[in-house]
């Protein structure tokens, strides 16, 4: 047993230091030991823990946060968010670029020493090396730099375009006059239009000009809404802005934010001119996928004053109301919207006696 009970004590001096084992007044009792161990024996090496970290965000960001900005309707975080993924995406290139800097710097020395002075190539790139720390800062901050500036430059030339944009989009057309007291004299309005536009072309300012009326609830009556469904009113009315356009409309605004999708008979600026010519003229075949002409779901029949040709017939029902017109390609999924398609226009007044009176029209898109 004493032989045994020395074994720890010999093998904690045979494995310390000379000075350690010579020490008279060492405590085993007192020692403390100090252990160093890199992350990377753990498994946590700081390079790819951030790289991990940063997919992690990076998937979050696009599997999440952009979805819900669309779910949400918030622009302003769709926008910040890739605005974020870009300027990572900048600092990514950065990054990647400093890792390139050895191979260029030798490549620039190797590419710039010639003649005699091929000797000092090695003394030179052994002087490289040695301020390898150095140059890696200044040609980070260098990269950074020059990024931001042309991402500024991009920026500033985006905004730019965007002004412009928005302005047209608000517009509408080089000029518009709006009137907020009453309605605009378009007959007198015209006449001088007109007196100008038959000028030469050197001569004359105005090229062209069209009108638009305010929306049909801004009358006098008071209109409480308008509405528009297809025959049989399923799955519900949509409200509708109607407004009452001159046949040369689309050759005076703005074509660029006017994207023709379906037509009936016409294409382009041209759609104005085809809702002219009376339904038995304007009728055209249909496009593939489109063949009701009724625009009535599957199980439900056309009411009997409807007519899949000429569009709706008359009869006391529609009060009279039958026009042409062009309406949003996103109400086909909605109410089955097509060209050659009739829809249920519903119009609600206020009637003399204070009350709403309804009239239905019948609306050929």
């Amino acid at each position: 047993m004493p032989l045994l009970g020395n074994l720890p004590p010999l093998r904690r001096v045979l494995f310390s230091t000379l000075s350690t084992s010579l020490d008279l007044y060492h405590k085993a009792s007192a020692e403390t030991t100090v252990t160093f161990r890199r992350l990377e024996s753990l498994g946590l090496d700081p390079a790819v823990t951030a790289v991990m970290a940063g997919m992690v965000i990076a998937g979050g960001t696009v599997y999440y946060v952009i979805p819900m900005s669309f779910i949400f309707q918030d622009l302003d975080l769709l926008f910040a968010t890739l605005t974020a993924i870009l300027i990572a995406t900048i600092a990514g290139f950065i990054l990647l670029a400093t890792l390139l800097q050895p191979l260029a710097e030798r490549m620039v020395v190797r590419a710039i020493i010639w003649g005699p002075d091929r000797k000092f190539l090695d003394v030179v790139i052994k002087n490289l090396h040695a301020h390898a720390p150095r140059s890696r800062h200044t040609a980070l901050i260098f990269t950074s730099s020059l990024a931001f500036i042309v991402f500024a430059g991009a920026m500033f030339s985006l905004q730019a375009e965007a002004i412009v944009a928005n302005l047209k989009v608000a517009l509408g057309s080089d000029l518009r006059v709006e009137s907020q007291l009453g309605g605009l004299n378009e007959t007198a309005l015209s006449r001088v239009l007109n007196r100008d536009k038959a000028r030469p072309r050197g001569e004359r300012i105005v090229e062209d000009f069209a009108w638009a009326s305010w929306p049909m609830w801004n009358v006098d009556p008071p209109i409480w809404t308008t509405r528009i469904s297809n025959l049989v009113r399923f799955p519900r009315s949509y409200g509708a802005e109607v407004v009452s356009l001159t046949d040369n409309f689309l050759d005076v605004t703005y074509g660029d934010y006017f994207a023709t999708r379906l037509t009936d008979g016409c294409s382009g600026k041209a759609c104005l001119d085809n809702l002219m010519v009376p339904y038995k003229e304007a009728v055209r075949p249909s496009p593939a996928g489109f063949a009701d002409g009724n625009a009535v779901l599957s199980g439900f029949h056309p009411p009997p004053w409807c007519d899949s040709q000429t569009g709706c017939a008359q009869s006391s029902f529609f009060s009279g109301l039958a026009f042409d017109a062009m309406v949003s390609a996103s109400l086909y999924p909605a109410i089955g919207a097509a060209p050659g398609r009739p829809l249920l226009f519903t119009l609600v007044a206020q009637n003399k006696r204070g009350g709403y009176d309804q009239r239905r029209g019948c609306l050929k898109v």
